[in-house]
């Protein structure tokens, strides 16, 4: 059985080398059953990488490649995870209630701060569930501790799977990860005339713009050029 992973051998290439470990520990280290979609857009909340396993869980980390803790992380990847019961995954609110989050692991791998200051930062030290907001330092990712950045990874799956995942709410999610084609290609720049370029481009002191002209003047391509931001 190979692993679903969303990027071809070219892209994953091309991503940061800190990134890159990351995402190779994972693929090295995690059963094939454990899908790999890395930076999925997820309607905007865009991780770095989100595994999932119908028989186990949901898995969303972040990968901070900065030398030093700044503020508080922890915050982003606990919203990723009130978001992903809330609205991406709500088979699992639906069934559980807020007991389901216990099916959806949110992490944080620090590429270049040790394990040691990642476990005396105040912030971390006394966060609830350390299971389920796991924090991995640059040892950690070196020695290739599974365990570390992804305490729950052996608890669930095909050997025993979770009470709380299922099929249908993989269902559920992935249609979320799989971005849609017309997304993936940046679309064709549309070739405009003066007119439109100037409804496209600038604004009226007023900030709204009254758009006359019979049809197949251009009005459409004009409005559609200043949707996507020309």
């Amino acid at each position: 059985m190979s692993r679903h992973i969303n990027l071809s051998k070219s892209q994953w290439n091309l991503l940061p080398s800190d990134e890159r470990e990351v995402f190779e520990l994972f693929d090295e280290r995690l059963p094939a059953e454990w899908e790999m979609h890395i930076k999925p857009h997820l309607n905007g909340l865009n991780p770095d990488v989100v595994l999932l396993n119908s028989d186990a869980g949901i898995a969303v980390f972040n990968i901070v490649k900065s030398d030093e803790i700044i503020g508080n992380p922890l915050e982003k990847i606990q919203f990723y995870k009130e978001e992903i019961l809330k609205l991406y995954c709500t088979s699992l609110k639906a069934r559980f209630g807020n007991s389901g989050a216990g099916a959806i692991t949110a992490g944080l791998v620090f590429t270049r701060v040790p394990q040691a200051s990642l476990d005396s930062y105040h912030l971390f030290r006394n966060r609830s569930y350390p299971q389920y907001y796991p924090i991995a330092g640059s040892d950690s990712l070196v020695a290739g501790d599974l365990n570390k950045l992804f305490p729950e990874w052996s608890q669930w799956g095909k050997h025993n799977p979770s009470r709380r995942m299922s099929d249908d709410a993989g269902i559920d999610f992935r249609r979320w990860l799989e971005e849609p084609d017309f997304n993936q290609t940046p679309p064709n720049p549309l070739k405009l005339n003066a007119r439109q370029r100037e409804i496209a481009e600038t604004r009226t002191e007023i900030f709204y713009r009254r758009v006359k002209g019979s049809a197949g003047s251009g009005k459409s391509q004009a409005l559609a050029a200043r949707s996507r931001g020309r």
